[in-house]
């Protein structure tokens, strides 16, 4: 999957595509049309991102490029650099819609008329009459939406939080391990502001903040320093493996031992695969809640 961007690298090699050739770039062209078709405050941070169109394919022109049809929606060939963007300019630069372009396909519409041919895994975002729009399509004509949580806002802008969680759970819906694992830590990011803010700003700097403000400060981080995300998930997964462990030693300090089979003592549940065992009371229980009751009785 090109758009995982080699998994964790993140690598920002990307070129503004107005018909001309990437190899050799046209910036008075570039600024031609950017401006007459974003307004000089929009192409302020467009300057920035060079690469929005083609990714890794120099040689691929759009014609049909919505800056030269529409003039007020910006597509982007890739959905996870999109939603990253689509927040900076909707919000703040007021794009009109952003999403992947591709010649096979139809953008949706407020009756859901979208329309697919052979190929897994297209993404597309837009927005139309102030209500977002996300969906994702895998196999043949096959459509998961994940949209009831994604409304107008009273101030007749999309809700982005909403519209990322959204986001998210459609990834797991497709069930591929890699992605999964790397969208849960990217969730973690967002939602676990205390994480989050004190991995990007340091302990002392930490405030709690909404999580409109994290998706701010992710978009900002993801875009500057690149790599964040390996962190994150590197200090995430010591965190995860330090209150798992903490969460087994009870008043007792009865240490676990490895994962065996069997009921558990305490609900007697035996539907589960796995239990931890007491090396002390050599007792089988499946949860840490039962671990801390099944000792707090005995005790």
């Amino acid at each position: 999957m090109c758009f995982m961007f080699a998994a964790f690298g993140i690598p920002y090699a990307w070129e503004f595509y107005t018909g001309a050739d990437s190899n050799t770039f046209n910036e008075e062209l570039y600024n031609t049309v950017e401006e007459k078709a974003y307004g000089k405050h929009t192409s302020r941070i467009l300057r920035l991102y060079k690469s929005i169109i083609t990714a890794g394919n120099p040689k691929k022109r759009y014609e049909d490029l919505s800056i030269r049809t529409e003039g007020h929606s910006l597509y982007m060939d890739n959905l996870f650099v999109s939603i990253f963007l689509f927040y900076i300019l909707w919000k703040v630069y007021k794009a009109g819609a952003c999403g992947t372009h591709r010649e096979n396909n139809k953008l949706p519409n407020l009756s859901w008329g979208a329309t697919f041919q052979r190929g897994a895994y297209k993404w597309a975002t837009t927005i139309f009459h102030n209500i977002c729009f996300l969906y994702v399509e895998y196999g043949d004509n096959k459509i998961v939406r994940f949209l009831s949580t994604i409304h107008s806002s009273p101030e007749n802008n999309p809700d982005l939080a909403d519209m990322l969680e959204s986001f998210v759970r459609i990834l797991f819906k497709t069930r591929r391990p890699y992605m999964v694992n790397y969208f849960w830590h990217f969730e973690m990011a967002v939602t676990s502001s205390h994480q989050f803010c004190k991995l990007l700003y340091g302990a002392e700097a930490y405030k709690r903040r909404s999580m409109r403000d994290d998706i701010r400060a992710l978009v900002r981080c993801m875009l500057e320093y690149g790599g964040t995300m390996r962190e994150l998930e590197r200090v995430d997964g010591a965190q995860k493996r330090k209150r798992r462990s903490n969460q087994f030693l009870d008043a007792a300090k009865h240490p676990p031992t490895e994962y065996e089979r069997g009921r558990c003592f305490y609900c007697r549940n035996d539907k589960k695969k796995t239990f931890r065992g007491c090396q002390t009371c050599e007792a089988l229980l499946c949860s840490p809640e039962c671990w801390t009751k099944y000792h707090d009785e005995c005790a």
